[in-house]
C-alpha cells in the first residue's frame, strides 16, 4: 500500500469523525495535510487500525490527527484538515 492510498485511508477516517460529531450537509474537501510522516510501503496482508482525533474545530475548517497503526505499532500519521458547511449541534 503506497502512501497516497494511506492519506486517503487517514482523511476517510477523519471524514467519518466529522460526520458523527457534527451535523449539516454530508461532505467535505481536505484542504491540508501536514507534518506526514508514511512508510516507504505497508506489507500486504494489511491490517491497519486508524484512530482520529478533532484537534481543532472552527467551522468551516475541522483539524484532526490521524494515525495508522498495524500490529500495534504506527505506521503513519498526519494532521489533515477539512473545509465542511458542517456544524455542531
Amino acid at each position: 500500500m503506497s502512501g497516497y492510498l494511506l492519506i486517503e485511508a487517514m482523511a476517510q477516517a477523519a471524514g467519518v469523525l466529522l460526520r458523527y460529531l457534527t451535523a449539516g450537509e454530508a461532505g467535505g474537501f481536505l484542504v491540508t495535510i501536514e507534518n506526514a510522516r508514511l512508510p516507504e510501503r505497508v506489507r500486504f496482508p494489511a491490517s491497519l487500525r486508524l484512530t482520529a482525533e478533532m484537534t481543532h474545530a472552527i467551522p468551516p475548517i475541522f483539524s484532526f490527527s490521524v494515525t495508522a497503526c498495524q500490529s500495534h505499532q504506527t505506521v503513519a500519521n498526519a494532521q489533515i484538515s477539512v473545509m465542511s458547511n458542517r456544524s455542531f449541534t
